[in-house]
Protein backbone atom coordinates (compact mmCIF):
# COMPACT_ATOMS: atom_id res chain seq x y z
CA UNK A 1 0.00 0.00 0.00
CA UNK A 2 1.33 3.43 -0.91
CA UNK A 3 1.53 5.91 1.96
CA UNK A 4 2.45 9.46 2.92
CA UNK A 5 4.86 9.56 5.86
CA UNK A 6 4.15 12.23 8.49
CA UNK A 7 6.87 12.85 11.08
CA UNK A 8 6.75 14.84 14.29
CA UNK A 9 9.73 15.74 16.43
CA UNK A 10 9.29 15.95 20.18
CA UNK A 11 11.70 17.87 22.38
CA UNK A 12 12.67 16.89 25.89
CA UNK A 13 10.23 19.47 27.29
CA UNK A 14 7.36 17.81 25.38
CA UNK A 15 8.18 14.38 26.80
CA UNK A 16 8.83 15.79 30.27
CA UNK A 17 5.47 17.58 30.29
CA UNK A 18 3.62 14.39 29.35
CA UNK A 19 5.48 12.42 31.99
CA UNK A 20 4.43 15.05 34.54
CA UNK A 21 0.79 14.82 33.39
CA UNK A 22 0.80 11.06 33.98
CA UNK A 23 2.28 11.54 37.44
CA UNK A 24 5.94 10.77 36.82
CA UNK A 25 9.19 12.59 36.19
CA UNK A 26 11.45 12.12 33.17
CA UNK A 27 14.88 10.99 34.34
CA UNK A 28 18.11 11.64 32.47
CA UNK A 29 18.40 7.88 31.96
CA UNK A 30 14.93 7.66 30.40
CA UNK A 31 15.68 10.62 28.14
CA UNK A 32 18.95 9.00 27.00
CA UNK A 33 16.95 5.86 26.10
CA UNK A 34 14.52 7.88 23.99
CA UNK A 35 16.40 10.71 22.32
CA UNK A 36 17.27 10.34 18.67
CA UNK A 37 15.05 7.28 18.26
CA UNK A 38 12.12 6.86 15.88
CA UNK A 39 8.75 5.72 17.16
CA UNK A 40 6.33 4.37 14.56
CA UNK A 41 2.68 4.43 15.63
CA UNK A 42 -0.05 2.22 14.27
CA UNK A 43 -3.82 2.21 14.76
CA UNK A 44 -3.62 0.05 17.88
CA UNK A 45 -1.37 2.63 19.57
CA UNK A 46 -4.01 5.33 19.05
CA UNK A 47 -6.91 3.22 20.41
CA UNK A 48 -10.33 4.79 19.85
CA UNK A 49 -8.84 8.05 18.56
CA UNK A 50 -7.13 6.43 15.53
CA UNK A 51 -9.56 7.83 12.96
CA UNK A 52 -9.58 11.35 14.42
CA UNK A 53 -5.79 11.47 14.75
CA UNK A 54 -5.22 10.12 11.24
CA UNK A 55 -7.64 12.69 9.81
CA UNK A 56 -5.84 15.48 11.69
CA UNK A 57 -2.47 14.27 10.36
CA UNK A 58 -3.96 14.00 6.86
CA UNK A 59 -5.20 17.61 7.06
CA UNK A 60 -1.73 18.81 8.04
CA UNK A 61 -0.13 16.77 5.25
CA UNK A 62 -2.58 18.15 2.66
CA UNK A 63 -1.99 21.71 3.87
CA UNK A 64 1.80 21.40 3.78
CA UNK A 65 2.25 19.22 0.69
CA UNK A 66 -0.36 20.74 -1.59
CA UNK A 67 -0.09 24.43 -0.68
CA UNK A 68 0.17 26.74 -3.67
CA UNK A 69 3.38 28.63 -3.98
Amino acid sequence: MEKVVVKIELERDDISTMMHLIGSELSDEQWEQMKGKECVMDDEDMDDQAIQMKLAFAAIAISKLLKKE
